[in-house]
């Protein structure tokens, strides 16, 4: 029996060389330290061995958004471990390993438009082919946005044009979770209906996946398109403050790999896509 060819380089190449990028993303209750992001050994930041074409960080402290990037890898550059320190609701960091786009920073992710941002691991197969028909779906206004040249920015301002339709870019507070997380799945819908789907299981770096962490700071989405992600529902004690009585904590992570111990966390099965509140309420919609 023959394996297919996405079957066959999956048997001989490890997911991690497959893989294009890696995410790492949480939401929290309270603002804390991120979870095992800059552990030289067991951390996010030891991945940027092989993900090393720059680096970027999204960090939400209540309602200001900072976004920073870089060229360097992340476990050669101090701005990664300084930032790897900071008190945060919600954050996603992005490992790049540049397959379509130069490496420069108006290609790292996460791309970001007011207090939205946006994090792929993955990629469009034959995008220069689609390129112009994605444009052309794209709102005028954040067209204009463009500052770099990958799919991964042009698939966010497509998922934003959507969003905007229903007024959730200018207003991104007053929605239910259930109506954000059902037109953020439309808007992939109707991606796919423009560029065919994406693979459903490891395969050759040049298929289309579309995984992300998208996020406006009250909402993180984690859409797994093809290429692994999992999240991790943990609490934790409070130890900031001696002086204080201790407060258990609670925290979903995201990550393209699961960091520390494994069995812990969950895998998002491939076309779900997880919507976490402010508040951790969840609500998952499943594939296509």
């Amino acid at each position: 029996m023959f394996l297919s060819l996405s079957r066959f380089f999956a048997a001989i190449c490890p997911v991690d060389v497959l893989a294009m990028c890696r995410l790492y993303g949480f939401q929290s209750s309270f603002p804390v330290f991120p979870y095992l992001l800059t552990q030289a050994d067991t951390g996010f930041v030891a991945l940027s061995s092989k993900h090393r074409d720059g680096w970027g960080m999204a960090c939400y402290q209540g309602e200001q958004l900072s976004v920073t990037h870089s060229l360097q890898q992340a476990k050669q550059d101090t701005r990664f471990q300084e930032l790897g320190q900071i008190l945060a609701t919600s954050m996603i960091a992005h490992l790049r390993l540049a397959t379509i786009g130069d490496q420069r920073v108006t290609n790292n992710h996460p791309f970001a438009y007011q207090n939205w941002t946006f994090a792929h691991n993955g990629n469009i197969k034959h995008f220069d082919r689609y390129r112009h028909l994605i444009l052309s779906q794209i709102s005028p206004h954040f067209k204009f946005q463009i500052q770099g040249d990958t799919d991964s920015e042009l698939i966010f301002l497509f998922i934003l044009t959507e969003l905007d339709r229903w007024g959730y870019v200018i207003n991104p507070i007053y929605y239910s979770t259930r109506e954000l997380g059902q037109a953020v799945k439309w808007a992939l819908e109707n991606l796919l209906s423009l560029i065919g789907p994406f693979l459903h299981e490891a395969g050759e770096p040049t298929e289309t996946y579309i995984s992300f962490l998208m996020s406006n700071g009250h909402v993180m989405l984690a859409h797994q398109g093809g290429q692994p992600l999992y999240y991790l529902d943990r609490t934790h004690c409070d130890r900031r403050e001696e002086s204080r009585e201790r407060a258990d904590i609670r925290e979903i992570v995201f990550c393209s790999t699961p960091l520390g111990q494994a069995e812990n966390w969950v895998t998002l099965q491939t076309g779900e896509l997880l919507v976490v509140e402010k508040n951790l309420q969840t609500y998952l919609i499943k594939g296509y």
